[in-house]
């Protein structure tokens, strides 16, 4: 798959980020997602067959169209890039995207290897 979002991520940007993960079935849409930013984490059941627990642990419950558009709202409004580990969550939020997700998705994972590779090389020299 080709790159659909831009490949840098500066301090501030890291700092201030949505860090997103989202946790479920293969091939269904995420059951919880995970939210860090700036140090306050939160958890979020989408889905709704665990409802009961959403209840029973206090945890907010929302379905996944209405958590992706919030999402991508505070990204808009509060300046923000919405950071994971992979392309996964990229891949869960495009079928609900307004156009907002491409110019602020990173992909943590591969700029943290791009970081590796060029200190292997630094120290290779």
């Amino acid at each position: 798959m080709a790159s659909k979002h831009p490949k840098s991520l500066t301090r501030d940007e890291a700092r201030r980020a949505i860090w997103l993960d989202f946790e479920g079935g293969i091939n269904k849409l995420p059951s919880l997602a995970g939210v860090l930013v700036e140090g306050r984490y939160s958890a979020t059941i989408l889905n709704p067959d665990f409802g009961s627990l959403a209840k029973n642990r206090k945890l907010v419950q929302q379905t996944f169209e209405n958590f992706v558009g919030d999402t991508l709202s505070a990204a808009s409004q509060e300046e923000r890039v919405i950071a994971a580990w992979s392309e996964h969550e990229l891949n869960q939020m495009e079928g609900f995207d307004d156009r907002i997700l491409k110019a602020c998705y990173r992909n943590a994972n591969k700029l943290v290897l791009n970081f590796f590779i060029k200190m292997m090389l630094f120290m290779t020299r």
